[in-house]
């Protein structure tokens, strides 16, 4: 790779994530090979050709702008890694306040048993193998399933606990409602977060699929 190329693909390609600049590298120079092979068999020098076949790229800022809109960044790779990893704020609710909640409630089911026992934990424990298959298995979409299951999982638990906490409210009261409201704006607070936070590769996700 000539010095003129690999200046123009480090302007391309800043910022964004290696595994997308292997590959956009990669596509770019074997387009440039062959444009060079069909320049120089019109007549033209092996340097010429090359600087014809650049020139044809266009503009390596136009290029790097039209890059961001589809491939990921070093900020969105992070992002990913951190959305197929374990959730802190979902394991809060399901081993923390869901078993505190339980307390609140003496009249024990087998279906309560069967729900903390063994559903609830299995999903939240493999709550990352999870992720990583239903990203494997989604082809282009694989970030979008990952953050609708965590959605799913993030509201059942939220919604399980805010409904054993309102058995404690017994005689209701402003002070007893203290609790799942408090529940409640705590939730609402780490899911705007999480949102707010998802949002830059939720958008470079659907514009990659479109693409």
């Amino acid at each position: 790779m000539s010095h003129r190329l690999e200046s123009w693909l480090a302007s391309a390609t800043l910022g964004l994530a290696l595994s997308e600049r292997g590959r956009i590298v990669e596509e770019i120079s074997a387009h440039v090979a062959n444009a060079i092979a069909y320049q120089t068999a019109q007549g033209l020098t092996e340097s010429e050709a090359e600087a014809r076949a650049i020139e044809d790229l266009g503009d390596s800022h136009a290029a790097r702008a039209a890059f961001l809109r589809t491939c990921y960044t070093v900020s969105d790779e992070i992002r990913l890694e951190r959305l197929l990893g374990r959730s802190w704020w979902t394991l809060l609710f399901g081993f923390i306040l869901i078993p505190f909640a339980f307390q609140a409630d003496a009249d024990w089911s087998i279906w309560h048993v069967v729900v903390m026992a063994l559903i609830l934990p299995t999903i939240l424990g493999f709550e990352p193998t999870i992720k990583r298959w239903l990203f494997e298995r989604s082809s282009r979409n694989g970030v979008i399933a990952v953050q609708i299951f965590s959605i799913i999982i993030a509201t059942a638990t939220i919604c399980f606990t805010a409904f054993q906490e309102s058995l404690m409210l017994q005689p209701v009261s402003i002070g007893a409602l203290s609790l799942p409201l408090g529940t409640w704006f705590i939730a609402l607070i780490l899911s705007c977060r999480w949102l707010a936070q998802q949002a830059p590769l939720t958008l470079k996700t659907i514009r990659r699929t479109r693409a």
